[in-house]
């Protein structure tokens, strides 16, 4: 990219016609003009005040080469430019993400609560059904099926639709970031005031994951009868939901912080890595839900299924160390 064009997306950037920055820079707008036609080159002075004015170094404004990747001569790497960007946010647009990053993540939690209930009715109703008392096997299984299905389809509908609707923020995920510096200021802030009401739901989260267990292992301890057995369970789902989506929803929320910030999981170093495992935790979680479903169908024991998740995330931790070293040793 040649500097006329970087001055123009800058521009443009900010919201600004050529009348603006002409006035920003002290120069008319016919200069501004010819500098992104690439008529003319604005002088060294007006370049370090441009540098300044956006908050972009000079070596990106003269470099023809964005991304600065350069050869390195000892072991023949390619390494990139750490004051090199692929991409520059203003103000306005880091607020937009924000603000559908939080609607966004409101409705993923939402549809992820309502995906982890959607069995609890056919436990439930089997374990009535067990007692011969008010309603019988056939019908308990042809309820809670219906039920199960109709939450499923919903919360899968409510992922989908939402998920669709961030997909257009995935490059923040992996595009090396630069804020000009009014947005970069805006966005520590706004995370900072965050930070307390990020804290407290993610322990409330954990806490309300670690007592639903209780009540169940209480139950078993005591020989409780099989529909009590199965209540626990249900209350365990249900208490589980209600965990979950406090999680997904604040780790969503402040992870928007990180990724415009470029921390925690989302540094320069590790965006650069984790483009190398994108298609392994597609394909990994992929398999996991289809798992899940097969032996939860086939097996009718939705009760004791679920056990695979938490499996699955602690072998995903251990896969995703061993697959991200490699790839960061290539």
């Amino acid at each position: 990219m040649i500097l006329a064009e970087k001055i123009m997306d800058l521009r443009k950037m900010r919201g600004w016609s050529q009348e603006d920055l002409a006035n920003e820079l002290n120069v008319s707008r016919q200069s501004v003009s010819k500098w992104e036609s690439g008529n003319s080159v604005p002088d060294i002075e007006k370049i370090i005040a441009i540098s300044g004015l956006f908050g972009v170094s000079t070596d990106y404004l003269l470099k023809d080469n964005s991304f600065g990747d350069r050869q390195r001569q000892e072991g023949q790497t390619i390494e990139r430019e750490t004051d090199i960007y692929d991409r520059f946010v203003s103000i306005d647009e880091a607020r937009r993400f924000i603000d559908d990053m939080m609607g966004a993540g409101k409705k993923i939690a939402l549809g992820i609560f309502i995906c982890i209930l959607s069995p609890v009715t056919l436990i439930q109703l089997g374990g009535i059904s067990e007692t011969g008392d008010f309603i019988t096997d056939n019908m308990a299984g042809a309820i809670g099926l219906i039920v199960l299905f109709g939450l499923v389809a919903i919360g899968v509908a409510t992922l989908v639709t939402n998920g669709m609707k961030i997909r257009k923020y995935e490059d923040f995920e992996v595009d090396i970031i630069r804020m000009f510096p009014d947005a970069e200021k805006e966005i520590k802030r706004m995370k900072e005031m965050y930070e307390g009401e990020h804290g407290r739901k993610i322990t409330v989260g954990v806490v309300m994951c670690i007592i639903s267990v209780v009540p169940l292992l209480v139950a078993g301890a005591f020989d409780s009868s099989d529909l009590f057995l199965v209540t626990m369970v249900s209350f365990l789902l249900i208490v589980n939901a209600f965990a979950v989506y406090k999680l997904v929803r604040t780790c969503i929320i402040y992870g928007s912080f990180q990724k415009l910030l470029q921390e925690g999981d989302y540094t320069a170093e590790k965006k650069m890595a984790n483009s190398n495992t994108k298609v392994f935790q597609k394909v990994y979680w992929s398999t996991v839900v289809a798992v899940y479903l097969l032996v939860s169908f086939t097996t009718n024991r939705w009760d004791m299924s679920w056990i695979i998740w938490p499996v699955a995330g602690v072998l995903f931790g251990g896969i995703y160390i061993v697959i991200s070293t490699v790839a960061n040793k290539r």
